[in-house]
Formats: C-alpha cells, sequence, structure tokens
C-alpha cells in the first residue's frame, strides 16, 4: 500500500513540494456561467470534427483560429469562485480545443476517442438553480442580478472577461 508520500510521487516530482501562489483568481459564477454559454457552440464543432477525423480514418486539418475565442473563454470560466461542475465542463471543452489544437502528435483513431472523452465530461455542466444554490438569499438575488446583467450587456461581459484572462495569466507566470 502506498503511504500518502509516496501517493504524491508523480514521475519523480514531489507534489507536496510545489508550491501554489496565494492569489489565484476567482472567477465569479455568473461571468463564468455566460462565457460557458457563449462558448457551447465549439462543443458541436469538436463532436462533428471528431466523427469527420474517425470515419475518413486520417487526422483532418482544421483552422485553429476558430477556436480561440472559445478557448479564452473557457479558460476563464474554469476558474468559476464556486461551481465544480461549471468548471470541469469548462476545463473539459478548453482540453477538447487543446488537442484538436495539438492533433499532430495523434492518430485518427486515438484524437477521436479522446475528443469524445472530453466532450463526454462536458456534458456535466450544472444548470443555473445549482450555481446560485449556494450562500444567502441576499448572495443569490446578487449573483442572479449579476448574471442577468452580463447576458444583457455584451460590452461588460467582454470587460470582465479580458480582465480575468490578464489576472489568470500573471497569476500562471507565479507557477513556472
Amino acid at each position: 500500500m502506498l503511504s500518502d508520500k509516496g501517493f504524491m510521487i508523480v514521475d519523480g516530482i514531489d507534489l507536496n513540494a510545489i508550491e501554489i501562489p496565494e492569489g489565484k483568481p476567482q472567477v465569479p459564477n455568473a461571468l463564468a456561467a455566460i462565457l460557458y454559454e457563449q462558448a457551447l457552440p465549439v462543443k458541436a464543432i469538436l463532436a462533428k470534427y471528431a466523427k469527420l477525423t474517425f470515419d475518413a480514418g486520417q487526422v483532418l486539418d482544421i483552422d485553429n483560429s476558430k477556436l480561440t475565442d472559445y478557448k479564452t473563454m473557457l479558460k476563464v470560466a474554469s476558474y468559476a469562485d464556486n461551481a465544480t461542475l461549471l468548471e470541469l465542463s469548462a476545463f473539459a471543452l478548453h482540453e477538447a480545443i487543446q488537442t484538436v489544437r495539438n492533433r499532430a502528435e495523434y492518430d485518427a483513431s486515438f484524437l477521436s476517442r479522446r475528443l469524445y472523452e472530453w466532450l463526454s465530461m462536458a456534458e456535466n455542466h450544472a444548470c443555473l438553480t445549482d450555481i446560485f444554490y449556494d450562500g444567502t438569499p441576499e448572495e443569490r438575488a446578487e449573483q442572479l442580478a449579476l448574471y442577468e446583467q452580463l447576458k444583457s450587456d455584451a460590452e461588460l461581459t467582454a470587460k470582465l472577461s479580458q480582465q480575468y484572462k490578464g489576472e489568470l495569466e500573471e497569476w500562471e507566470t507565479k507557477l513556472r
């Protein structure tokens, strides 16, 4: 049986020794939910690409630039403040896009299977009532009001998305 200490050693790296910097950005659930909803069309694109790749038996070319905006939205959404299923779903779609971007590293069968796995994980997203379940009634009302405001104000949503994207990039540089 592995001890706790032995369990934390992966490929010779002691995970306990890795220091995670303070100040990990926490994206408001309302913003994360909006960004996830805006990125949902990519799920159908990725599913179609996976099927075409599988049917063709070869890795097909795709314009990565069309996926960039979706990737950014999903990365920000994957840092939701307190919405685990939303974070997981956003992360899964983000990783599916990353898999497509790195498609040259895979054969068609593996690429298709990997994409289907990521897409399957993305099916677990939470509905709005789950996202705003925690907290006091006042906090829930505040989050729901922010959600409605962001849904109706694309400019504010884009501004906040860029703000949190910058904070995430800054925090991630501390990890290196």
